[in-house]
């Protein structure tokens, strides 16, 4: 990269800066490190026993809270798929809504997964209170 850098300061026109330019971009968008999203899932079991009442029924109900996530690092060493990773994130960072990167809202779908392991440790909980504390969390 510093080859490209140093090729982009000394040429002599702006065509020549030009060119190299465009062949830097080409040279990125052509890495096979392209932008990768899926779905990714916040698992829980309920327990058998656990299952019959009424707050096992409400945990029951959501044991699966999928949200879309995207790939955000590389193992490649090489400067390509580095600045493509680079170049990836930003994208998802301040364009794509749908991609959710704020730990506040992850937490916030991880709520009946954490009151369901509080409830199995012991912790005393009211049906209509935790379904109205996981409804919240979902809105």
């Amino acid at each position: 990269m510093y080859e490209i850098v140093e090729d982009f300061k000394w040429a002599e026109s702006e065509e020549e800066r030009s060119d190299i330019f465009s062949a830097f971009c080409a040279s990125i968008w052509s890495c096979a490190n392209k932008r990768r999203t899926w779905t990714r899932t916040i698992r829980y079991r309920v327990n058998r026993a656990a299952a019959d009442s009424e707050l096992g029924r409400i945990f029951a109900g959501w044991t699966r809270v999928e949200y879309p996530a995207c790939k955000s690092t590389t193992k490649e060493e090489n400067w390509r798929p580095i600045l493509r990773q680079k170049i990836n994130n930003l994208y998802t960072r301040y364009f794509d809504p749908e991609i959710i990167l704020d730990k506040a809202y992850l937490d916030l779908l991880k709520t009946p997964k954490r009151l369901y392991y509080e409830w199995t440790a012991g912790a005393e909980m009211d049906p209509a209170d935790v379904e109205t504390q996981i409804r919240r969390a979902m809105e």
